[in-house]
């Protein structure tokens, strides 16, 4: 890959990026998507894990993903379709017409009004604890986890304590 070398710590990204590469992206592995919408990182990543979780609360979005998955022919991946957070049970999900600024965040934060829309409908979706789903599912190794929730990053975070320290 050549880079350009126009500042003094030009050689850096080369080096964090081989570094991570190394210790994350080994075949026989566990990749886990939050906030999977249709799959951008799952049909990169999947190939090179032994399984994969998606989780999608939208529905919209799981389905496309269910195909997207389907026609990229990946068989270690399970897609989950329901929101996480910070315990378990339900929330309800802000729908908008761009998938992309759905929220499980209050309306009065206004999530999704930066991108120009409003809310379509508010549905009530499952809310999955990261600790919990690993929990019950028997998984011992977590190597790799994405996580794109609209401004809840901090309640999957808190879900998922025991699986960081372990």
């Amino acid at each position: 890959m050549k880079l350009v070398q126009d500042t003094i710590d030009w050689f850096l990204p080369n080096q964090h990026e081989e570094l991570h590469t190394g210790l994350f992206m080994k075949p026989g592995r566990t990749f886990i998507d939050i906030g999977a919408h249709v799959g951008t990182w799952t049909l990169r990543l999947a190939p090179l894990f032994e399984r994969v979780f998606c989780f999608e609360p939208d529905p919209r979005g799981a389905e496309a993903l269910k195909k997207n998955i389907e026609l990229a022919g990946l068989k270690n991946v399970e897609v989950i379709t329901a929101a996480v957070g910070a315990n378990d049970g339900t929330v309800m999900l802000s729908l908008y017409p761009n998938p992309c600024t759905n929220t499980t965040l209050p309306l009065e934060t206004g999530r999704g009004h930066g991108a120009g829309d409003t809310a379509t409908s508010i549905i009530e979706v499952p809310l999955v604890a990261l600790d919990t789903f690993i929990r019950e599912r028997g998984i011992a190794d977590v190597d790799l986890v994405k996580v794109d929730t609209e401004g809840a990053e901090c309640m999957v975070i808190q879900g998922a304590l025991k699986m960081w320290r372990e």
